[in-house]
């Protein structure tokens, strides 16, 4: 069997160079990766800004914004050597939908595309490699699509875990490949479980890939489009009071688990 030939679509994500290492470390090798340079260049620009006002307000545009330009200043991107000592070849495009990115790809003909955090891809995109386009998501599919869902997961009460799944036109409704839940631990906070939740991803994400290159193929399930539910941005103020929540919750398990301990002795 020959070898797969993988591409990487990502911005300049930790988790996309998290990703490349757990491949590297199990002698997977990445041939391509494709870096969206993530900006929204003029007559997309103006019509996601319309599309927010009209969806969420102009409070909701206004926060968007003063979130998007605190998190250019206070997380630079990683560097593009983290990503050259990864892969062979290393192609910027301002967008991974377009005909730049469409072309790279099509000359790499990869037979598997993996993703280190992207915008929604397109069906030009997603039809271009043999097998499919793989993406780890940071909750358990079909519950929890969209964004900030494990701060909706803490907040709900419900149990957390990552997806790798495939990628179809729609957000996080394509077929399941793996699920692996995990569990909250004493002094754990949002940040903490988040960053549970990345290495796990990265974990589960080379696995699958690891049996497409062992088997030829992966036992996937289709998703109920009717289930489930996909989640938008937290507000800030819901945000600090579920941190609350997680850090009671914390409390309460180490309570528990020093009232066993003394009952043992």
């Amino acid at each position: 069997m020959e070898p797969l030939r993988i591409a990487m679509i990502s911005f300049r994500t930790n988790r996309a160079v998290e990703i490349l290492e757990t491949l590297a470390d199990r002698d997977i090798p990445v041939a391509a990766v494709i870096l969206d340079k993530g900006a929204l260049i003029g007559q997309d620009k103006i019509a996601r800004a319309r599309h927010i006002l009209k969806r969420s307000g102009p409070i909701e545009l206004a926060r968007r914004f003063k979130r998007r330009l605190l998190s250019s200043l206070t997380r630079p991107a990683c560097e593009l050597n983290d990503f050259r000592s990864l892969a062979p070849a290393v192609h910027e495009v301002a967008d991974a939908n377009g005909e730049d990115s469409i072309r790279i790809l099509r000359e790499l003909a990869p037979d598997l595309i993996v993703l280190g955090g992207s915008r929604i891809l397109r069906p030009p995109v997603i039809n271009i490699p043999r097998i499919g386009v793989l993406n780890a998501h940071p909750g358990l599919l079909p519950a929890y699509r969209g964004v900030d869902v494990i701060h909706w997961a803490l907040h709900n009460g419900d149990p957390l875990g990552v997806t790798v799944h495939f990628v179809n036109a729609g957000v996080d409704t394509g077929a399941i490949v793996a699920r692996q839940g995990f569990e909250v631990n004493s002094g754990d906070t949002i940040d903490s479980v988040t960053s549970k939740a990345e290495r796990l991803m990265c974990e589960l994400m080379a696995d699958v890939v690891a049996q497409l290159i062992a088997c030829g193929n992966v036992e996937s399930i289709e998703q109920d489009p009717k289930a489930g539910k996909q989640y938008l941005r937290m507000p800030p103020s819901l945000r600090a009071a579920t941190e609350a929540k997680l850090a009671e919750q914390c409390d309460e398990t180490a309570e528990r688990k020093l009232d066993d301990r003394k009952a043992r002795c």
